[in-house]
């Protein structure tokens, strides 16, 4: 359902009577409680994802007649209204059963297929072996993200509520769930990466060699790196992780090129980190030998008994 679809059942749906939402708007100069109302009720029925939904049921509990304006796809928040209704509808009930705890993982995938760019209800219903009608009034009435995709600002919201800086976190897996997680994954990077990690599909990447693989964990390492030292992170200690593995890249870079250049092409990512393994090592015994030399290091461990 479009922003303006919604724009235009607005109107009909009951104001919410929530002072707290409505103070919102109350230190705006020369604005009258009735102003407040219009632009807190537009304000919430724009963002809300199961718009379609919460229509049907408003105007049903409303006992009013519902507006003849939806055309196409749309009319399934009409079905959904008869359905609360009383009127038996399958599809309808099919759309409400992914809303069920039992059916969680399956509503998790819908989701994240969806939000992925360049995917359709078709393409959703085929891959998850879900009744095409099915898919549809989920979309419809839950998960309005398909005819909204132009709209960035909303889509963007829905994925990354806080921004997605707080990737850089050290706590970011333990604070976002596996469902938030899929979500980002199809955002991000399309649907093969929600295929892969819903056991569906292949691994996107499993057709490069070690070499390109490589090649590109250094490349997004050295671009987050980049990208949060101009955030204020680069002399951070905390949560600095991006920081700390651009770092820690380019000290393998620096190792590996004198034997790339010698014999191109023979050393791996693992020898690279051997090397700068078997470096730090000889560095820090060298220290430890200068130490003992000028007696500030003892050479055993002193008994204080």
């Amino acid at each position: 359902m479009q922003a303006q679809t919604i724009a235009q059942l607005a109107w009909y749906k009951p104001r919410s009577k929530n002072a707290a939402r409505l103070s919102a708007c109350s230190d705006i100069k020369g604005l009258s409680p009735q102003n407040a109302s219009d632009i807190i009720h537009y304000a919430e029925c724009h963002k809300n994802l199961q718009f379609g939904w919460d229509f049907a049921a408003d105007m049903a509990a409303a006992d009013t007649p519902f507006p003849a304006i939806l055309r196409g796809d749309d009319l399934i928040v009409w079905r959904a209204y008869r359905y609360i209704l009383g009127a038996d509808d399958p599809v309808i009930s099919g759309a409400l059963s992914l809303n069920t705890d039992t059916r969680a993982n399956t509503r998790n995938q819908v989701r994240a297929l969806l939000i992925s760019d360049k995917v359709d209800c078709e393409f959703v219903a085929e891959n998850l072996s879900i009744p095409l009608d099915v898919v549809k009034a989920y979309e419809k009435l839950f998960f309005n993200v398909v005819d909204r995709k132009k709209d960035h600002s909303y889509i963007a919201n829905l994925v990354f509520p806080e921004g997605r800086i707080t990737e850089a976190f050290e706590s970011y897996l333990e604070n976002t769930g596996l469902s938030d997680l899929l979500l980002r994954a199809g955002y991000v990077h399309g649907y093969s990466h929600v295929l892969y990690a819903a056991g569906l599909g292949p691994n996107p990447y499993a057709g490069k060699s070690a070499a390109e693989g490589a090649s590109m964990l250094d490349d997004m390492f050295m671009a987050d790196g980049c990208l949060y030292a101009s955030y204020g992170w680069m002399h951070q200690r905390q949560n600095a992780v991006p920081i700390t593995n651009a770092r820690l890249s380019m000290q393998a870079s620096k190792m590996g090129n004198g034997e790339i250049n010698r014999n191109a092409g023979t050393l791996t990512l693992g020898d690279t980190v051997h090397r700068e393994l078997v470096r730090l090592g000889q560095q820090k015994a060298q220290m430890i030998s200068a130490a003992r030399a000028m007696n500030v290091l003892p050479v055993s461990p002193v008994n204080n008994s």
